[in-house]
């Protein structure tokens, strides 16, 4: 087994891996996880890969486009104003990532093309040319 100073690590507790998706907002990017040994991809980052339980990991910025796999529209929730419409993306490195989707209408099919927006403090897709 690899050695590492926290082996727990492998079981980030949610809190830790929502501030790895936030720590990278600052600099208008996300970042995600590629193991060295493996080639597989984590969003989001992580210290152990998920595939391999390898520790030899590098942070990469997250590509900015992808495609729509999947969406559905919140209609009843007790944390955020709704409706609001998550999806899954499929990203143009492999990745697949879940996230916000916002649209000015109703132009969202499973398919289309979307980008990545990310600004100081909140990040979510939109459809090109939105």
């Amino acid at each position: 087994m690899p050695e590492h100073s926290n082996p727990a690590i492998a079981t980030q507790p949610l809190k830790d891996l929502r501030q790895n998706v936030v720590s990278g907002l600052n600099e208008g990017k996300l970042g995600e996880s590629v193991c060295n040994v493996c080639d597989s991809r984590s969003f989001p980052p992580r210290e152990i890969c998920i595939q391999c339980m390898s520790y030899d990991l590098k942070t990469v910025d997250l590509p900015d486009k992808g495609t729509l796999y999947s969406y559905s529209t919140v209609h009843v929730s007790s944390a955020k104003e709704t409706p609001y419409t998550l999806g899954y993306v499929d990203m143009i490195d492999g990745i697949r990532v879940l996230g916000q989707i916002k649209s000015n209408g109703n132009h969202l099919k499973i398919g289309i093309n979307v980008k990545l927006i990310v600004k100081e403090t909140e990040w979510y897709f939109v459809p090109e040319g939105e």
